[in-house]
């Protein structure tokens, strides 16, 4: 819906943006529903994710960054959106099976 009334290039990334934030909410949901920083377990493979999404991120706009025509920064945000909200449903299926 927001890319159809938003189709500039600028609109994308700025639609983009918005789902970003919307599975980061998720993610951020679904680590406290597991009990967050109370799981140890959790916590300790929660930030090693942290820090491995930060170091592929960095690399997807190492690859992406430098390259001619504007299709590439979408690219770059759906891979970042991807991360982000595969790990937030992985968590969510966690969630699930515990209940």
């Amino acid at each position: 819906e927001c890319e159809v009334q938003n189709d500039s290039t600028m609109g994308i990334k700025a639609c983009k943006n918005l789902i970003l934030e919307a599975w980061e909410s998720e993610l951020e949901r679904a680590y406290e529903s597991l009990g967050g920083k109370n799981n140890i377990k959790l916590t300790k493979a929660h930030l090693a994710w942290i820090d491995f999404r930060d170091e592929e991120i960095n690399y997807l706009q190492s690859q992406y960054g430098s390259r001619r025509g504007t299709i590439w920064g979408i690219i770059y945000m759906n891979y970042v959106v991807g991360i982000t909200k595969h790990q937030a449903q992985l968590l969510q299926s966690i969630s699930i099976n515990e209940e």
